[in-house]
């Protein structure tokens, strides 16, 4: 299936949300980012740009984080084999993708130096581009924010375990890199957290 340049509707946002955060010792989805539950600021900023095309693939602590969501919680979905590994959440949010989705930008909940400009960015490139994937290009290598085309789909549902979108990008020859050094900075740990703050201070 081809997707119709320009027609971003086609294109939805996966945000996979659905870890224990057992190394950070506290569900990072509720993290405080400027006044603000974590997993709200990340929808707000996928939101800027994919209005209500958004998947939200919840897990561990579902409950809690539901919650937490606003105007967002019908948006969710809970993969109830979060256990296994990312690979079970990107399968969850791609079943849940409507017939007419035509490509899905899968994103972290902790990548929270990403903005909606970036997001836009990589929207752009696969709009002029529709029939290739686009990258995030950090450290060397490719890596979520990604779109991913139409075609990409019973791939992403081949995955196993903690097998995630990084190795799939990095073994294709149709990818399209966007810099995007922002990307290599997440939320695994409390010093990362702290960094950041005190970044944001």
């Amino acid at each position: 299936m081809t997707a119709r340049i320009g027609n971003s509707h086609q294109c939805y946002a996966l945000l996979l949300a659905a870890g224990a955060s057992r190394r950070l010792g506290q569900a990072k989805q509720l993290l405080d980012i400027h006044g603000q539950p974590l997993i709200m600021y990340t929808c707000d900023q996928l939101g800027s740009v994919f209005a209500g095309r958004i998947c939200i693939v919840l897990g561990a602590n579902h409950e809690l984080i539901e919650a937490k969501l606003g105007r967002y919680q019908s948006m969710s979905v809970i993969n109830h084999h979060w256990q296994e590994g990312i690979a079970s959440s990107i399968r969850t949010g791609i079943n849940a993708l409507p017939d007419s989705a035509q490509a899905v930008c899968i994103a972290l909940v902790d990548q929270v130096s990403i903005h909606a400009s970036h997001y836009q960015q990589l929207l752009n490139s696969w709009q002029q581009h529709p029939d290739s994937c686009v990258a995030s290009e950090y450290e060397f290598s490719l890596g979520v924010p990604a779109i991913f085309p139409h075609d990409y789909f019973s791939k992403l549902l081949n995955l196993h375990g903690d097998e995630g979108a990084k190795r799939l990008l990095n073994s294709s020859k149709d990818v399209l890199p966007v810099s995007l050094p922002e990307a290599g900075f997440d939320l695994d740990l409390q010093a990362d957290y702290q960094q950041f703050i005190n970044a944001s201070t």
